[in-house]
């Protein structure tokens, strides 16, 4: 978030991360959700399924940051003629 609000006054580099970040907004989203339900609840398969996901796929949400902040230059280093 640090990285695109400090560049926020170039679009192409802001929206060359936002799928990536958007991405894992959402898997920290769910997660953020299954852990509050899981600690209001007394349901050991509510808490198991909690627990596999921040276990297993919250991690994935951190692979996301080099895209995000990689910036938009690759994006237009060739022309659409080019392609």
């Amino acid at each position: 978030t640090g990285w695109l609000l400090a560049h926020r006054d170039d679009p192409n580099e802001v929206l060359a991360g936002a799928t990536p970040y958007c991405r894992s907004f959402g898997v920290l989203a769910g997660g953020a959700m299954l852990a509050k339900a899981a600690l209001a609840t007394d349901d050991p398969a509510k808490r198991t399924v909690a627990r596999f996901y921040l276990e297993q796929i919250v991690p994935e949400a951190a692979g996301a940051l080099p895209s995000v902040i990689a910036g938009a230059a690759d994006l237009f280093a060739i022309e659409a003629s080019d392609l």
